[in-house]
């Protein structure tokens, strides 16, 4: 016969052992928010187990109304259901699965990126995860960590002592898109500006401004074709404004 003591051993190390797995696993799934520019957010998920499906809601402080929900380069392909749902100008719920049952293999992306307007700038906002679902090819649940977001963005407003940036750069939108996407930014003074489009070889491929412009709001919309009207095959491509010997990039998916 075992002696109690050593089976009350034997049971506690089977009892860590299966926490510390449990915890590893909760770990190693990931689903957080990132703000990806001024006006655009990505929910990004990195999975160590295989991943079939992901259900959210993705609720806003008043300072931030959320507007368009597009697929993320994780669920670009046609195989990938994004649906979304505005509830109310602070609240998106947000369904993803795949229509031919396939999973994401382990790895780390983005799962959809969201468009917002910044409406009050003067207080702290912040961007959270709700009523999160994350299942397997079997529809079992997994255990996922989540990060929220927090938007600061008094570092602009007119109370800010410091120098401000001279330009900013906006994600463009849709992204993915095909065949074209608006590319905006920012100039807080006037200065000779320079927006090019670059492939993934760092190839200029489209130069879409190159002139002195005044301080304002700017949208510029680039229909995927070269400087010699060629049109681009789908891939990653760069958007890259430079002002002032300063240079800032975005990474754009033309999808086809």
């Amino acid at each position: 016969m075992i002696p109690v003591g050593t089976i009350r051993k034997r049971y506690s190390k089977i009892i860590i052992l299966m926490i510390t797995i449990s915890l590893s696993t909760f770990a190693n799934n990931n689903l957080k928010v990132v703000r990806t520019s001024s006006n655009s957010l990505d929910v990004l998920l990195a999975n160590s187990d295989e991943v079939s499906g992901v259900q959210f809601c993705i609720h806003s402080s008043p300072g931030i109304v959320l507007e368009s929900v597009t697929p993320g380069t994780r669920t670009v392909e046609s195989s990938w259901i994004v649906d979304s749902y505005n509830a109310n100008d602070s609240t998106v719920n947000v369904l993803v699965l795949n229509a031919i049952r396939q999973s994401f293999p382990n790895g780390s992306g983005s799962l959809v990126s969201i468009h917002f307007t910044m409406v009050n700038t003067k207080e702290m906002n912040s961007v959270e995860l709700t009523n999160v679902m994350v299942i397997d090819g079997k529809g079992d649940s997994l255990g996922v960590t989540i990060a929220n977001l927090v938007l600061d963005d008094k570092r602009l407003s007119a109370t800010n002592t410091g120098e401000p940036e001279t330009f900013i750069l906006g994600q463009n939108y849709p992204n993915p898109f095909n065949p074209t996407t608006i590319l905006n930014y920012r100039l807080n003074k006037a200065a000779f500006v320079r927006l090019s489009v670059y492939d993934i070889t760092g190839r200029e491929v489209s130069r879409l401004i190159n002139q002195y412009q005044y301080a304002g709001e700017y949208n510029v919309t680039w229909d995927s074709n070269s400087n010699n009207g060629q049109k681009m095959a789908s891939g990653i491509y760069f958007a890259r404004l430079s002002v002032d010997n300063k240079s800032f990039s975005q990474k754009m998916l033309l999808t086809k």
